[in-house]
């Protein structure tokens, strides 16, 4: 899939495959997706998201024999409807166990109720009483508010987002070349799908200000317009607009594509400090914080449930962690950033250990452990998942 719930999927179940080589991986993927068939991993497209997708997966985990099924969620992939929970059910009574990861777990939202759709809590409930197991990021974020609404918190596991960290050793003068920058910059870079919720122009208004201070600052921003919705569209022009009436085209780099792993890892690479400004309330994880730490890249990150793990381990280190809409904080933060080279490496040490406590490996064993507890399987020879992206 092209998104960041795609991209996570695929790593998991690559370490997965990499910590057990005695387990097999089916993915019940949607249609238009690569049909994959090798060993120990396949790829069955199955399912379109619009439909009633419950007959077509549960065909897809039944002919496999699936010990385990793992759905990873977000609303706009599988819905906040009866479709997950009665698939959680259906399966439960065929003696497979279920586990979702909930990527966001999101409070009252007002604008449901004047289209005429049930609370999200609603769904959360009915999500937790049909599944085996929720998997979340974090606790303060995601378990506290999922207990508030009703969830049994000892059926939630915590476990964290992973950390890809073979990027470390990439050539940075190399990364800069392909995407056209500056060798001797100090680039401070903004990278993802753009819509309100990640905070862009804040980072924007900010820089014009830093620009004015150091000479040798330069912003990179890239990642699409998410989904390529008008709307998005629009919020990038209005942007990149406001670069131009500032005078700063030739100080701010935009790549405005989506990324493949390789762009993508390139951009981290060519960086010095990633932006992290976004303004979610709600709880979820960042995959682009990972990434960065994974490269060791230093961060600064906006205060908000989002970025739980680097308020923590950034905790000592204020200067890394900004209020989300405070256009002011965030010029002195980036501004810091460009001219103390010891405040980067400060930032860089502090998320290092955090980074290898989170990587992909150590993510995927305790996945294992939590599939091996509901597969009821720990002295089979082989272990056989399902999941659903």
């Amino acid at each position: 899939m092209r998104c960041a719930i795609g991209r996570y999927s695929r790593r998991l179940v690559n370490s997965i495959l990499d910590q057990d080589d005695q387990a097999s991986v089916i993915v019940a993927a949607e249609r238009g997706a690569d049909a994959v068939r090798e060993e120990r991993l396949e790829v069955v497209p199955c399912y379109r998201r619009a439909d009633d997708y419950t007959d077509a997966v549960f065909c897809v985990v039944r002919d496999a024999g699936a010990a385990v099924v793992h759905f990873q969620h977000a609303p706009d992939l599988l819905g906040e409807d009866g479709r997950l929970p009665r698939l959680c059910r259906r399966l439960r009574e065929a003696g497979v166990g279920t586990v979702v990861t909930l990527h966001t777990v999101y409070g009252p939202r007002r604008w449901r109720l004047f289209l005429g759709r049930a609370p999200t809590a609603y769904f959360h409930r009915a999500l937790g009483a049909a599944a085996d197991r929720l998997i979340v990021h974090h606790r303060d974020g995601c378990v506290v508010p999922l207990a508030a609404q009703g969830l049994d918190a000892a059926r939630i596991a915590v476990i964290p987002h992973g950390t890809h960290r073979h990027q470390q050793d990439r050539d940075v003068s190399m990364a800069r070349a392909r995407l056209g920058l500056p060798q001797d910059d100090v680039v401070l870079t903004f990278v993802g799908s753009i819509w309100w919720g990640k905070n862009v122009g804040t980072i924007v208004s900010a820089f014009v200000r830093v620009a004015a201070a150091w000479p040798r600052a330069r912003l990179l921003v890239a990642g699409e317009a998410w989904g390529r919705r008008w709307y998005n569209r629009l919020l990038v022009r209005s942007l990149r607009a406001r670069i131009a009436a500032h005078r700063l085209e030739d100080r701010v780099t935009w790549i405005d594509e989506y990324l493949s792993d390789e762009r993508a890892q390139d951009v981290i690479s060519a960086s010095d400090v990633v932006l992290l400004p976004h303004a979610q309330r709600y709880g979820s994880a960042s995959g682009v914080f990972h990434d960065a730490i994974g490269a060791g890249r230093a961060v600064v990150c906006s205060r908000g449930p989002k970025f739980e793990d680097a308020i923590r381990v950034l905790a000592d280190l204020p200067e890394a962690l900004v209020p989300p809409r405070d256009i002011s904080a965030w010029a002195t933060a980036m501004g810091r950033m460009v001219s103390d080279p010891g405040l980067r490496e400060r930032v860089r040490r502090a998320v290092s250990d955090y980074g290898a406590a989170t990587s992909w490996g150590e993510v995927a064993r305790m996945h294992l452990g939590l599939y091996r507890a509901l597969g009821g399987r720990e002295s089979a020879p082989a272990q056989r998942a399902a999941g659903g992206a």
